[in-house]
């Protein structure tokens, strides 16, 4: 699949992003049930690879 993001579409999808991991982080802080804990960190892994995949087409945005 692909996408055609414009730059300013593209820092917001990454701020959406980022936001959304800053929450699934906190749920999987707060988990204590394993198989949750393995998904959510799984979800983790594959929310930072599209961060990442954003962030080589508009550059690195702190």
């Amino acid at each position: 699949m692909q996408l055609d993001l414009d730059g300013e579409q593209t820092e917001l999808l990454l701020r959406i992003v980022r936001s959304y991991l800053s929450d699934l982080r906190m749920e999987i802080a707060g988990t204590e049930a394993p198989e949750w804990l393995r998904s959510g960190k799984h979800e983790e892994e594959v929310v930072r690879g599209i961060i990442a995949a954003l962030e080589r087409l508009d550059g690195p945005v702190p």
